[in-house]
């Protein structure tokens, strides 16, 4: 029986050669897709000089004939502006559960969690770090990764285990080939380098359980051999990166016939460390982010292979200009021996002078000024770079082409029709967020088991501390993210219309609220996190729900934030429970709400005790009468105060 469940067991070494390979057969060295994103991240780096072999994959070096002095590299400025319009300001996403999620919303639970999600990326998870540098990446070469999972070994702060988020390489990621986006993968190995004494320091129980005295070295091109040719070998022998290098195999399986639990496996060498159930076996935990997909495709186009070949030209033409003006600048100019020519109007920049005499002149040869259609030329590659990436406005401190000429319409133009075509990676981009928040949460919900203590801006915009009890959180939240801010109709965009329209005429004659105007800029400028005055409303709105429902009658001023009354009423009404009421609990529950429609419509509210002719003092719709106080003066509307009987008789003074 043993010997049957023995012969069963997965080769993983094996397994994992099947799908990467090994050695100069390696399956990823005839995969154009990694050749692509090295050759990328050659051009991103400068390294303008490789191309790629398409017969087997791998990037090569390009021998010139002859010296450039090309400086230039817009493949890094576009890779640069891209990643910085997509995350100005390095947003940090926010979470609140849907409304409809369960017939007990916490509007505290929802506070809590939100600011367990803020904590969570800005410490645990480096969040505006990580975003950054993925986006980035993606530009690069088409495409980027995230991998959360559940650490225990990890401590945050006073607790035990933390949900970490990493980046993966995109040349060490290996996801099943017929795979078209990350809801398709079925597994996953993340192969990437790792020091030599960490990885043994990190798996000594297990190596003495194996008999593994140590690790064999490896070297860093392992991880992605595909870069391997376009390296330069000094030697033969092993230098000090390779000694302390071993490579990692991170594998991750989902359930399946085979592996009912799914897998997660983690392989140094030949050797299988790690073989466990996956934790979460109906996931993995790798997202991928792409920038300028096509349809059936893992990886992207990103934004520097389209314009690889425009760079090339500006390395010829840069080439061409320099060499020219280093065969000027060393000219020889004759001068016949009789001639005026003054020696002294001769210097090391212009040339030097030959002089000669007799009457032949000697021959030499000459070099020309380059003509307008190769100096020139630089400005329309760049304009045409401008148009394959779509990025219109590098807003980097460089002059747009015409200068001064260039009128505002025509930058607004430019601006509005980035924002339009960059729309569908603006969309990309808060489902990629989403899905790890949303991923944080379940995890969160799953491993933390202990209160934990979370510090927001609450009360008069002050540090308060709120419990975050992760066992609490609802099944669904609404993830949403401020990306896409570089852009003119970013969120500072739209605040800033909104401030300009209140200062017009056009404001007054609409009749909006201002109050609903300037919270909604507050929200927008980042003034109100939390605004506790609604969640005290919203508290006080319950108990006045909970004494109607108790049979008693509360005592409601016309001045209450109706906004948040209506929430909460509205609610109730839409419950379950509101259809087993008796009949005059739910037309108390009707004639509350009707109180505060009049209110939320400008009317004079009737009260919810309205047709009640003994309402108690005090209710709405019954208040209690106003006493003149004889001490104070009467405004007569500018008249004078003289005759007061006549007052009502008398003609309005002036015009």
């Amino acid at each position: 029986m043993d010997e049957k469940i023995e012969d069963k067991k997965t080769n993983w070494p094996e397994w994992r050669n099947e799908r990467i390979g090994a050695g100069d057969g390696a399956p990823q060295k005839a995969n154009l897709v990694f050749g692509r994103i090295a050759w990328c991240n050659a051009f991103d780096r400068g390294d303008q000089y490789k191309i790629l072999d398409e017969t087997t994959g791998q990037i090569q070096d390009v021998y010139v004939t002859r010296e450039t002095k090309c400086l230039y590299n817009i493949c890094q400025v576009f890779n640069d502006a891209y990643t910085a319009k997509m995350l100005k300001g390095d947003p940090i996403p926010t979470a609140t559960p849907y409304s409809t999620n369960t017939e007990d919303f916490d509007e505290d639970l929802s506070v809590a969690t939100n600011g367990a999600v803020e904590h969570w990326c800005k410490n645990a998870g480096k969040f505006p770090r990580f975003l950054r540098d993925t986006t980035r990446a993606a530009a690069v070469g088409g495409i980027g990764y995230a991998k959360i999972v559940y650490d225990k070994n990890r401590k945050s702060g006073i607790y035990d285990g933390e949900v970490t988020l990493e980046k993966v390489n995109s040349l060490h990621a290996y996801p099943n080939a017929d795979g078209t986006n990350d809801e398709e993968w079925r597994e996953f190995i993340h192969r990437f380098p790792k020091e030599k004494s960490v990885a043994e320091e990190e798996f000594a129980d297990k190596m003495k359980e194996l008999g593994i005295t140590e690790f064999q070295s490896q070297a860093k091109n392992d991880a992605n051999p595909e870069q391997s040719e376009a390296s330069k070998k000094q030697d033969f022998s092993y230098n000090s990166e390779v000694k302390g290098t071993v490579i990692q195999d991170d594998i991750w399986i989902k359930k399946c016939k085979k592996y009912p639990n799914g897998k997660h496996v983690i392989l140094i060498g030949e050797f299988t460390l790690v073989e466990e159930d996956n934790p979460e076996p109906d996931m993995l935990p790798f997202f991928a982010y792409a920038v300028n997909p096509k349809e059936g495709e893992l990886v992207g186009r990103g934004i520097t292979y389209p314009i690889i070949t425009i760079q090339r030209d500006m390395n010829k033409l840069n080439s061409i200009v320099a060499e020219n003006a280093e065969t000027m600048g060393h000219l020889k100019w004759l001068v016949h021996e009789n001639s005026n020519v003054s020696p002294g109007a001769f210097d090391d920049k212009s040339g030097e002078f030959v002089s000669y005499g007799g009457e032949r002149k000697p021959e030499q040869s000459t070099a020309n000024p380059l003509p307008a259609h190769i100096t020139s030329r630089f400005w329309e590659l760049m304009e045409m770079a401008k148009f394959i990436t779509k990025i219109q406005s590098l807003d980097l401190g460089s002059i747009p082409r015409g200068g001064s000429q260039m009128n505002s319409d025509t930058t607004n133009r430019l601006s509005e029709s980035e924002e339009v075509m960059f729309a569908p990676d603006v969309n990309r981009m808060r489902e990629f967020v989403q899905k790890i928040i949303r991923r944080y949460l379940y995890l969160a919900k799953k491993y933390y088991k202990e209160e934990r203590i979370i510090t927001i801006i609450g009360e008069n915009k002050r540090p308060e501390a709120v419990s975050f009890f992760a066992d609490k959180l609802k099944d669904d939240y609404n993830v949403d993210i401020y990306v896409g801010q570089g852009f003119e109709q970013s969120k500072a965009g739209k605040l800033a219309a909104i401030t300009n329209l209140m200062q017009t005429p056009a404001y007054q004659q609409s009749g909006i609220d201002s109050r609903l105007v300037i919270e909604e800029l507050m929200r927008g400028f980042n003034l109100t996190k939390l605004r506790e005055d609604t969640f005290k409303s919203e508290r006080q709105a319950k108990r006045y729900l909970n004494i109607i429902l108790q049979g008693g009658k509360p005592t409601v001023s016309k001045y209450i934030n109706y906004n948040a009354h209506l929430k909460v009423v509205g609610a109730f009404i839409e419950n379950p429970v509101y259809e087993t009421l008796s009949l005059d609990i739910k037309g108390e529950v009707d004639k509350y709400m009707d109180f505060l429609v009049d209110l939320s419509m400008g009317q004079q509210p009737q009260g919810p005790m309205n047709g009640q002719p003994n309402a108690p003092q005090g209710m709405p719709g019954n208040e209690n009468p106003v006493v003149p106080n004889p001490d104070q003066s009467v405004d007569l509307g500018g008249r004078p105060p003289s005759n007061m009987g006549q007052a009502e008789d008398m003609a309005p003074q002036g015009v």
